[in-house]
């Protein structure tokens, strides 16, 4: 897998990151891909499948149970902006355009 100009281009506006370098970062990550990909390829047929858990740990389970739930009222009276019963946010992805 590699990754061109577009795709750093597309990433950044999505994390909204001001990349000034594509090309850098290009380079950069395509080294990482491609080290991924070499240890992806590595035979690990004759090594031995760890445990999840060391034996002298166990796993504690806890049943789910509703607790105190907020009315409608209460989650909008705590939010910073409302309009018509919703909770205004900024916007994250897309441009005003």
């Amino acid at each position: 897998m590699r990754i061109n100009e577009d795709d750093i281009k597309r990433v950044s506006a999505l994390a909204m990151i001001d990349v000034t370098d594509d090309s850098k970062i290009m380079v950069d990550i395509n080294r990482l891909l491609e080290h991924f990909s070499n240890i992806q390829n590595v035979d690990l047929s004759e090594i031995e499948r760890p445990m999840v858990l060391p034996p002298q740990c166990t796993l504690v389970r806890r049943h789910d149970r509703c607790g105190h739930v907020l009315t409608r009222e209460q989650v909008l009276d705590q939010a910073p902006r409302v309009k018509d019963e919703f909770i205004i946010v900024p916007r994250i992805i897309g441009d005003d355009s």
